[in-house]
């Protein structure tokens, strides 16, 4: 920004971030996997506002697992040949994800293949089902980087305020959702927690809001609003 400024070039700011699901205790788990698939499937995980990380109740953690093989295999039948699952973008890409994964399992983290216990992916084979991480740690590329693609590693909380507090000692997200009826943890998340867009019981959706005012909107009409006190005072 320093050095576009000085020869008045414009310039787009990207924001980044890894966009964490939180699923909560009492929400049925196919409903809340058949929300957060979507975004995680959407272009292979090749979105910005991808979840790219989830906080599970750890009791709760081995059913999610099944849950999320069960909706995948349902949403991609013959998933070699299905045309809905998009493939990584380039080598360089799929290169960079293999790198990811293996220094996650090197570091003691077990994998969970969307399509049960699948070999291992590969760079050479760009089209990779999704791939569920367990026990990550934070000194995991994985839980370092924003992932971009079909790697979602699960942390597990023994009650929702630790789910919470873990989000706040980390880099504000991107996009944050909450998989939860319960109306009291619906405001904790709203009033507690600060994200680039959040949504509840949904991924990806909030930035389909084509119509929604854009903070360049919003600026500039307050910047009207301003003026027009300031010249009646």
């Amino acid at each position: 920004m320093f050095a576009a400024a000085d020869n008045l070039t414009p310039v787009t700011l990207e924001l980044g971030g890894k966009s964490p699901v939180i699923i909560d205790d009492q929400i049925d788990m196919d409903v809340a996997v058949s929300r957060l698939i979507y975004g995680k499937c959407l272009n292979a995980g090749q979105i910005c506002v991808a979840p790219d990380y989830v906080l599970c109740p750890e009791h709760r953690q081995e059913a999610f697992i099944h849950a999320y093989q069960r909706a995948f295999r349902a949403m991609y039948p013959d998933f070699e040949a299905n045309q809905d699952y998009s493939q990584i973008i380039n080598q360089t890409q799929a290169t960079r994800l293999e790198a990811t994964l293996q220094d996650a399992l090197e570091k003691g983290a077990r994998r969970w293949c969307a399509l049960d216990q699948e070999a291992m992916p590969t760079a050479e084979k760009r089209r990779w089902p999704t791939q569920l991480l367990t026990h990550v740690t934070d000194d995991m590329r994985v839980m370092q980087e924003e992932i971009f693609g079909p790697l979602l590693p699960i942390v597990t909380y023994q009650n929702f305020t630790e789910a919470l507090a873990y989000i706040q000692a980390r880099p504000r997200p991107l996009a944050l959702y909450l998989m939860s009826n319960d109306t009291e943890k619906r405001t904790q998340v709203t009033t507690q927690l600060h994200a680039g867009g959040m949504g509840i019981n949904e991924t990806v959706f909030h930035v389909a809001a084509e119509d929604a005012p854009s903070a360049a909107l919003a600026t500039l009409a307050w910047g009207i609003i301003t003026a027009l006190k300031l010249l009646y005072l």
